[in-house]
């Protein structure tokens, strides 16, 4: 395996920890379409990692373009520091999308 994307890898994991438990307290303390918006993250996250795990290639690019779209929606109300947690989940999407994950060997 080349250092490079297990670096990559290792980066986008520390960043989706980060945005997941910022978007888990949106989803909790935020009104309107801000916490739609992360509520859909949070849960898209799961179904992507599930997917993941279960290694199930046509759920887990579902829930990328998902992933795509609810950051899109995130981007939008969200300010500051924390649009940057918001484009880690869309590139975790993008990710999915690309088949990278379950592209083995």
């Amino acid at each position: 395996m080349n250092l490079l994307v297990l670096f990559g890898g290792i980066v986008l994991a520390g960043a989706l920890f980060a945005a997941f438990i910022w978007s888990g307290y949106q989803a909790v303390f935020a009104r309107g379409r801000l916490r739609l918006a992360h509520l859909a993250l949070v849960v898209l996250v799961l179904a992507g990692m599930l997917s993941l795990t279960w290694l199930w290639p046509l759920s887990a690019r579902a829930a990328g373009g998902g992933l795509v779209l609810a950051g899109l929606a995130a981007l939008g109300p969200e300010h500051g520091w924390a649009r940057l947690l918001v484009v880690a989940q869309m590139l975790l999407g993008v990710v999915l999308i690309s088949g990278l994950p379950l592209a083995g060997g």
